[in-house]
C-alpha cells in the first residue's frame, strides 16, 4: 500500500475496531445487568429461572470477549464470531431446554440483522440460511415430541412465521445497507470533488499571487463596489514610489493625473466587465507624471468582487522607439549615401529589396524602380552556380567578408569583386545585406605588377634599370623616362634613360636652378601634370623637343641623404591619377633598393682589389712586431738573469752570517726574498722558453708519442710527493712534429695532470688518441682526475700569466706554461681545447695539424703503457 493511502485504511481500521467494542458492550452490558436481575428477583422463588440465566451468562459472556478482542482482532472476523456466537447460542438454548421460545426468536431475529450489517452479503446469506434451518429444526423437533412443547404448540405456521420475519429483516437490513453504502459513496465522491476543487482554487490562487508579485508591471487589487486598493505588487511601488502600506484602502484617484480619463475608463470597465490599453497620464508619488497604458478586468463572483489592474510604464518603450527611429534613420542615411554598393535580397528568390546608388553607379542598372526584381537584372549577381556555393558558405558561417567572386552583369560582362554579406531578418522574412567592391581595376594593376616584377627577375645593374625604365614608360605612358644617380656638385649622371620604349644613351646635367633640385628634397613624388612656365620645362638634350609634365622623385640612402632622381616626363599636360602616382612609388622603391645594392656592390669591388696589399701590409706589420716582442722578450730575460743571480747569492750569503743575530721575524723576511728570487728566476725561465718556440726553427718528423709520453711520466714519477699518481699511456700513438717541441707541450700537459691530481684518494693521469675519421688531423688528449676547474673562466686559460686557481690552494705556477702550449701547437698549424668539472678532473685535446704523415698503424705492445704507484 502506498503512503497515501495507508493512513485512511488505518483510521477506517480504527473505526470500525470502535464500532465493533460499542457494539459488543451493547450486547454485553444489558445482558449483564438482565442476568442480575433475574438472579436477584427469583433467587429462592419456586420459578425456575435456569433459562434465563444461561442466555444472560452466554449473552454477555460472548459480549465482554468481543469487546476485549475489539483492539487485536479484525473488526470483520469479530463480527462475523460475535454473530454466530449469537447463533449458536440461540441454537444451544434450543437444544438444551427442548422448545422454541421468543428468546431464541429474537436471537435468531439479532443475528440476522447483525450479518446484515456488520459482514457481507454472503454472510447475511449464511445466517439467514442457518437461522431459517435452525427454527424449521426445531419446530419440526417440537411438533414431532422430540423437544418439550410449550404451553402454546408450534406447528408449520409458527415456522413460516418466523421464516417470514426473517427474510423480511434480512431484505429491509440489506436494502438499507446498500442505499446508506451508495448514500456513502455518493459523499465519499462529493467530499473528493470538493477536496479537488479547493485544491484547484488554492493552486490558481498560488498562481495568481505568484503572477501579481513577480509582475514588471505594477498591477492594482479593488474592491469593485468601493474601489479601495487592497493589495499592490511591488513593481507598483517602484514605479509610483508609493509603499503598500500607504496606499491600502484608499481609491486610485491620487494615481490619474487627469480625471476625465479615470472616467473614462471607469465606465468602459462596469460596462464590459474590462477595459483594454487606455493610454492615461499616471502621477507618481513626488508628483512627476508618465504615459502609461492601462487595463482593467473586473471579477466575476457577485458578492466581493475585485478589480485587477495592469500598467505599463511606456517611458522606456517610448524612449526605445525613438532610439529606433534613429537608429533606422541613420541606417538609412548611410545606406544611401554610402559611396559603397548596397542591396538587401530576399534569400529565397533573390529580390531586390531595398539597394541604394553609389556615387559612381558602377554596380547598378539606371532602373526607375528596382524593388521587387531579380538581383541579376539591377546590377552585377552571381551566376547559378557560383550562387549556390555563396549561399552554403553564407548559412554556414551566417556572415561572409571579403568574399571574392566573379559577378556577371546584366549586360552579361563580368566583374571581378569582393563581397561582405550578412543574414538578417526583414519583417519576419530571411534576407541578406550586401555590399559589393569592384576589384577588376585592382587586379588589373596587380596582374600589371605581377608582369613587371617577372619582367624585372634576373636583371642587375646597369640592366636592371634599362628594363626599369622601358617598363615604367610602358605602365605610365610616359615619352621619356630615366633613372640618375647624384654626382657632386649638383650633377645627375644617368644610370638609364628610355624615350618612346627605347633605350637612349646616358647623359649627365646639372640639377641647379631645375625643378629636379626641388623634387630632390623631399621624400613623395613632385607631381607636375600641368601649368608648368617655359622655363620649368624639360628641354630634350638632342633636338630641344619640351616636355610639358613631370612626375620625378628622389632617391635616398639609409641616412636619408638624396643619392639619385628617378623621372618620368609627358610632351602633353596630364591629370595623374592615384593609380599612375602609386606606380610611380612602386617603382622609386624598387630602384631606390637597385641603387643602394649598386653602390654598395662598387665598394665591395673596391674593397676586394685593395684586400690583398692590405693583408700583406698587415702580415708583415705584425711578424715584425712579433719578432721585435720575442726579441725584447729574450733579451729581458736573458739580461736579468746575472742581477737575479747575484741578487740571490747576496742574500743567502748575508742570511748565513747574520742567521744568530736575526730575529724570527727577520729570517721570515729573508725567507721570503730568497723565494721571490726563485719564482722569478722560474718565470724568467718560462719566458726564455716561450720566447724561443717563436724562434727555433720547427723540424717536423715522425714522432712516437706513446714513447715521449712515458718518458715524461716516468721523470714526473720519482719526485716522491708525485709517487702515488698512477699513469697510463696508449701504445703505438704516432704523430708529425718537432720533437723538442712535442716534449715541452707533453711536459707541462702531463706536469699539470700530475700537480692537480696528487691530493686526489686514486689519482690517475691518461694519455691517448681521439677516436676520429681518418682524413681529419689526429687529436690527443691528456686526461686527468684531479682538481679540475670552472668551465666559467675557460677564456683565461691559455693566456699568459693568467691561473685558474689561487696561490693559497697550493698548486704552484706562473701562468706562462698552457700559452707556451698553445704557441707550440698553433705552430705546428693545430688547435688545442680544455674541458673540466671542478673536483672531477680535467681533459686537453690538442692536434699537431698534419694527418697524411702520421702512421698510427704500428704497435709497439699490445697493452697499455703504465705503472701504478
Amino acid at each position: 500500500m502506498s503512503a497515501p493511502n495507508a493512513k485512511p485504511h488505518a483510521n477506517a481500521s480504527m473505526a470500525a475496531a470502535r464500532i465493533m467494542r460499542t457494539a459488543s458492550i451493547l450486547v454485553a452490558v444489558p445482558s449483564s445487568i438482565a442476568t442480575g436481575m433475574v438472579y436477584g428477583v427469583f433467587q429462592g422463588s419456586e420459578h425456575n429461572v435456569t433459562y434465563e440465566l444461561q442466555t444472560g451468562l452466554l449473552m454477555a459472556g460472548a459480549g465482554w470477549i468481543s469487546a476485549v478482542l475489539a483492539s487485536w482482532v479484525n473488526a470483520r472476523t469479530l463480527a462475523m464470531a460475535l454473530v454466530f456466537s449469537v447463533q449458536a447460542i440461540a441454537i444451544y438454548m434450543v437444544i438444551t431446554f427442548g422448545s422454541i421460545r421468543a428468546a431464541e426468536s429474537v436471537l435468531f431475529l439479532a443475528t440476522v440483522a447483525a450479518a446484515g450489517v456488520f459482514l457481507s452479503r454472503r454472510a447475511l446469506l449464511v445466517s439467514l440460511l442457518t437461522s431459517v434451518t435452525a427454527l424449521g429444526a426445531a419446530t419440526y423437533a417440537e411438533i414431532a415430541g422430540l423437544l418439550k412443547p410449550l404451553a402454546n404448540p408450534v406447528n408449520a405456521t409458527t415456522w413460516f412465521t418466523h421464516a417470514a420475519v426473517l427474510f423480511a429483516v434480512a431484505s429491509i437490513v440489506l436494502y438499507a445497507r446498500l442505499t446508506t453504502r451508495k448514500v456513502y459513496r455518493d459523499r465519499i465522491e462529493a467530499l473528493e470533488e470538493n477536496k479537488r476543487l479547493a485544491q484547484e482554487r488554492d493552486h490558481s490562487l498560488e498562481h495568481f499571487t505568484r503572477i501579481f508579485r513577480t509582475n514588471p508591471s505594477p498591477m492594482v487589487a479593488q474592491v469593485a463596489t468601493t474601489g479601495k486598493i487592497i493589495d499592490v505588487n511591488p513593481a507598483f511601488e517602484r514605479c509610483y514610489g508609493y509603499t503598500k502600506q500607504a496606499v491600502l484602502g484608499k481609491t486610485d484617484v491620487m494615481l490619474w493625473a487627469k480625471p476625465e480619463q479615470r472616467e473614462k475608463h471607469m465606465h468602459e470597465l462596469k460596462r464590459d466587465k474590462r477595459a483594454e490599453q487606455h493610454v492615461a497620464t499616471a502621477v507618481r508619488s513626488d508628483g512627476s507624471q508618465f504615459e502609461g497604458h492601462i487595463r482593467s478586468e473586473l471579477g466575476s463572483e457577485s458578492v466581493d468582487s475585485l478589480v485587477i489592474t495592469t500598467i505599463t510604464d511606456m517611458t522606456e518603450q517610448n524612449l526605445t522607439l525613438i532610439r529606433l527611429r534613429r537608429s533606422e534613420e541613420r541606417f538609412s542615411k548611410a545606406f544611401n549615401l554610402s559611396p559603397l554598393d548596397l542591396a538587401i535580397t530576399r534569400q529565397s528568390d533573390d529580390a531586390v529589396v531595398e539597394i541604394n546608388r553609389s556615387e559612381d553607379g558602377s554596380n547598378t542598372e539606371p532602373l526607375s524602380d528596382p524593388i521587387g526584381l531579380p538581383a541579376s537584372k539591377v546590377g552585377p549577381w552571381f551566376s547559378s552556380a557560383d550562387r549556390e556555393v555563396f549561399m552554403g558558405r553564407l548559412k554556414m558561417q551566417g556572415y561572409l567578408h571579403g568574399y571574392e567572386a566573379t559577378l556577371v552583369r546584366p549586360n552579361g560582362s563580368s566583374m571581378d569583386a569582393k563581397v561582405w554579406a550578412e543574414q538578417i531578418e526583414i519583417d519576419e522574412e530571411a534576407c541578406i545585406l550586401t555590399c559589393i567592391v569592384d576589384t577588376s581595376a585592382e587586379k588589373r594593376r596587380e596582374t600589371m605588377l605581377r608582369d613587371i616584377a617577372s619582367g624585372m627577375n634576373g636583371h642587375t645593374a646597369q640592366a636592371f634599370f634599362g628594363v626599369l625604365t622601358q617598363h615604367m614608360s610602358h605602365a605610365l605612358g610616359a615619352d621619356m623616362v630615366f633613372v640618375g644617380e647624384l654626382s657632386p656638385p649638383h650633377t645627375i649622371q644617368t644610370i638609364a634613360a628610355s624615350k618612346n620604349g627605347r633605350l637612349v644613351p646616358n647623359f649627365s646635367f646639372s640639377i641647379a636652378d631645375k625643378l629636379c633640385e626641388k623634387g630632390m628634397d623631399q621624400f613623395e613624388p613632385l607631381v607636375l601634370g600641368e601649368g608648368l612656365k617655359d622655363s620649368e620645362k624639360w628641354k630634350d638634350l638632342d633636338d630641344d623637343t619640351c616636355y610639358e609634365a613631370t612626375i620625378c622623385q628622389a632617391l635616398h640612402d639609409i641616412d636619408g641623404k638624396p643619392i639619385g632622381l628617378l623621372n618620368a616626363l609627358w610632351l602633353h599636360p596630364i591629370t595623374p591619377s592615384g593609380d599612375v602616382v602609386a606606380l610611380m612609388a612602386i617603382f622609386a622603391s624598387r630602384a631606390n633598393a637597385e641603387l643602394l645594392r649598386l653602390r654598395g656592390d662598387r665598394k665591395i669591388e673596391h674593397l676586394n682589389e685593395t684586400l690583398e696589399q692590405r693583408v700583406h701590409e698587415r702580415t708583415a706589420e705584425l711578424s715584425k712586431l712579433n719578432a721585435e716582442l720575442d726579441s725584447f722578450a729574450y733579451s729581458i730575460s736573458h739580461d736579468l738573469k746575472s742581477p737575479l743571480r747575484a741578487i740571490d747569492g747576496f742574500t743567502q750569503l748575508l742570511s748565513e752570517r747574520l742567521e744568530s743575530r736575526l730575529e724570527p721575524e727577520e729570517q721570515h723576511l729573508m725567507a721570503r726574498v730568497l723565494s721571490a728570487t726563485h719564482r722569478m728566476a722560474t718565470l724568467m725561465a718560462d719566458l726564455l722558453a716561450l720566447a724561443r718556440v717563436s724562434q727555433v726553427p720547427l723540424r717536423r718528423e715522425r714522432l712516437n708519442l706513446s714513447e715521449l709520453a712515458a718518458r715524461v711520466c716516468t721523470n714526473l714519477a720519482r719526485d716522491p710527493s708525485w709517487a702515488k699518481v698512477r699513469w697510463q699511456v696508449e701504445p703505438g700513438v704516432y704523430g708529425n712534429g718537432d720533437e723538442e717541441l712535442t716534449r715541452t707541450v707533453l711536459e707541462h700537459l702531463i706536469g699539470n695532470a700530475f700537480k692537480y691530481t696528487r691530493d686526489q684518494a686514486s689519482p690517475l693521469v691518461e694519455f691517448g688518441q681521439m677516436q676520429g675519421s681518418e682524413e681529419a688531423a689526429p687529436v690527443f688528449f691528456v686526461r686527468d682526475n684531479g682538481a679540475g676547474f670552472s668551465m666559467a673562466h675557460k677564456d683565461k686559460l691559455f693566456k699568459p700569466f693568467q691561473r685558474l686557481h689561487m696561490p693559497d690552494a697550493g698548486f704552484d705556477g706562473t701562468g706562462i706554461g698552457l700559452a707556451t702550449v698553445r704557441r707550440i701547437v698553433e705552430r705546428h698549424g693545430g688547435s688545442i681545447s680544455g674541458e673540466a668539472r671542478v673536483n672531477l678532473g680535467a681533459e686537453f685535446s690538442f692536434s699537431l695539424g698534419d694527418s697524411k704523415s702520421t702512421d698510427n698503424s704500428e704497435n709497439d705492445a699490445p697493452e697499455r703503457l703504465g705503472v701504478s704507484a
